[in-house]
């Protein structure tokens, strides 16, 4: 089944999931097997599928969406392939995103900025997705990015690739990024990152070229058995970039870091640049456990790790 909304407009979305208040969510429902095809990768309000109320927007909200699955899609031309956002009051119940193409080959059929963006799930999986060939002028495109209030939940087996910031602005590919709640036990395991690219930044917060990104509130992480490989050329002379597979935030903690795979080989052909395989700014009292982690960094570059707070 091909569902398509070909408008350039504004605000529009080829799914909708709408909830009309607390617990008056849409629930128990399947998008499963579908060709999902939006109309513009550059118009910041499309999407591919939009699960909140009423209202289609880029901040929307709508409670008690639970029990959806979206699985086995193809998703593409979209600036977000899939946007799920509730409130703390009725968070959106074990949410499945479960083995999607969100992507494309062909320029013009690409993913804009977001593979996916959630906010405030329980019990989610997000797992078998591949999120691939996010190439544009759109600044920090992002594979998958987790926000406020998604608790309890797993990004598992993902595999996400060649996240392409091709203008100077000073920008890069984020493979995972999770800025969620404290206490969140959210795991993230046996996920594949690799291609980040862009012109890169100096500051991991903002605009630094990441595989995998912690930042603040996000405690309660668990990060197992992932691979990250970034080994692209960036070119930016005015800057000192830095880049990490892993980068996790100061505010970070209760924290278990294990069994990953960690590959920094980026160079700046033009400028100066730091390349972490790990770059951390939380103290040492934030990891629960970090143990048993495989790290390699290379050529002039190349710095194997940083903690900053030790």
């Amino acid at each position: 089944l091909t569902l398509s909304n070909t408008s350039t407009g504004s605000s529009t979305a080829v799914v909708c999931v709408q909830s009309l208040g607390t617990a008056l969510g849409a629930t128990h429902d399947v998008i499963r097997n579908c060709n999902i095809i939006a109309g513009s990768t550059t118009v910041s309000s499309i999407f591919g599928i939009h699960v909140a109320g009423t209202t289609v927007s880029t901040s929307a909200t709508g409670d008690d969406n639970d029990y959806l699955t979206i699985q086995n899609n193809s998703i593409k031309k979209a600036y977000y392939g899939i946007y799920s956002r509730a409130t703390a009051a009725g968070r959106n119940d074990s949410l499945k995103i479960l083995n999607n193409s969100i992507g494309a080959n062909v320029t013009a059929d690409q993913i804009g900025k977001y593979g996916m963006q959630l906010y405030e799930a329980d019990h989610a999986l997000i797992s078998g997705n591949e999120v691939f060939n996010i190439v544009g002028t759109v600044t920090n495109p992002t594979g998958i990015r987790i926000e406020a209030g998604v608790v309890n939940s797993s990004i598992t087996k993902n595999n996400i690739h060649n996240l392409y910031y091709t203008s100077t602005g000073g920008y890069g590919g984020k493979g995972i990024d999770v800025a969620t709640s404290a206490n969140a036990n959210v795991t993230i395991s046996n996920n594949f990152v690799s291609k980040m690219r862009g012109d890169g930044w100096s500051t991991f917060t903002s605009d630094a070229i990441v595989g995998i990104r912690i930042l603040s509130p996000s405690t309660g992480i668990n990060i197992y058995n992932n691979s990250v490989l970034l080994d692209d050329l960036v070119s930016r002379s005015s800057s000192s970039d830095v880049s990490a597979a892993l980068y996790l935030h100061s505010a970070a903690s209760s924290m278990n870091v294990k069994n990953n795979i960690l590959i920094n080989k980026i160079s700046n052909s033009t400028g100066t640049a730091k390349a972490y395989a790990i770059a951390s700014d939380a103290p040492a009292t934030a990891f629960i456990n970090i143990d048993n982690n495989d790290y390699y960094a290379s050529g002039p570059q190349g710095v194997l790790g940083r903690n900053s707070a030790a």
